[in-house]
């Protein structure tokens, strides 16, 4: 009896020893495949109604790429034009406002004829994020912001994978903006 006690205590022991191994490498495998998040943020001060008409402003990136930089500013632009909820202008690379470290929002506004400018950037320095924010020139305030997180690892994505989870998270990120524009046309009307 106390024989099989102590050869029952050891198939524990080693049942224990062999889960850990498994339990630790799901939890690393979890923590590089990618987990999304999100964040929001909107000024309850913003004139939504006034919103017709916004201007894209090429996106930041920390790896500087021509290209990428377009391919993101073009995909936010046309994610934001399927929501169907206001106007958009891209404002093309080449603009010299768009050339300095902090460019001029109301300058941005004005050259474009729009209400409101978006701004925004990748982050690959711990995984992939992207931040969107809506500039109201006149209150001269951020009044939206998205930052949506691909997670770590993502950087190990191939480029076609990236792109994808890229393009989702600015449909989300589109999706959100239109979905607080769209909740606040009928602000005044519901109690």
């Amino acid at each position: 009896m106390h024989a099989c006690r102590i050869m029952a205590e050891n198939r524990r022991v080693i049942v224990q020893v062999r889960i850990r191994p498994v339990v630790l490498l799901l939890a690393a495998l979890l923590s590089l495949s990618g987990c999304t998040s999100a964040t929001y943020y909107a000024s309850k001060n913003a004139q939504w109604r006034a919103i017709q008409r916004v201007a894209v402003m090429p996106f930041r990136l920390t790896f500087e790429s021509p290209v990428r930089r377009q391919v993101m500013t073009q995909l936010f632009a046309q994610e934001l034009r399927q929501t169907k909820v206001v106007e958009v202008v891209e404002v093309p690379m080449e603009d010299p406002l768009t050339e300095t470290v902090s460019p001029s929002i109301d300058e941005i506004a004005r050259k474009y004829e729009a209400d409101a400018v978006f701004t925004g950037g990748v982050d690959d320095a711990q995984g992939a994020v992207v931040h969107v924010q809506l500039h109201d020139p006149a209150a001269q305030e951020v009044i939206w912001s998205g930052t949506y997180s691909l997670g770590v690892g993502a950087e190990f994505m191939s480029f076609r994978t990236q792109q994808q989870q890229f393009q989702r998270s600015l449909r989300q990120l589109a999706r959100r903006f239109a979905a607080r524009k769209g909740s606040s046309m009928f602000s005044n009307i519901l109690p």
